[in-house]
């Protein structure tokens, strides 16, 4: 009978759990990131190395852009 409590006692914590935020964030993996992106998080906002990490975020965005036949984005 001390078994049974045990395992209903595991499925419930386990039911209530999920790795989701609940506001929807998702963290970004640190070994996805350019070096300049890297060091732009640790960085204060104005920065020679944010200054950096948000030139490169913003050309990475260009060069990800879908290109549609026709010159449409």
């Amino acid at each position: 009978m001390g078994k049974r409590w045990a395992v209903l006692l595991l499925l419930a914590a386990a039911a209530g759990c999920n790795n989701k935020l609940e506001t929807g964030y998702e963290p970004t993996k640190l070994g996805t990131l350019t070096p300049a992106e890297r060091r732009g998080l640790y960085a204060p906002d104005y920065s020679i190395e944010a200054r950096a990490a948000q030139e490169d975020q913003s050309s990475n965005k260009d060069a990800n852009r879908t290109k549609l036949p026709g010159g449409q984005e």
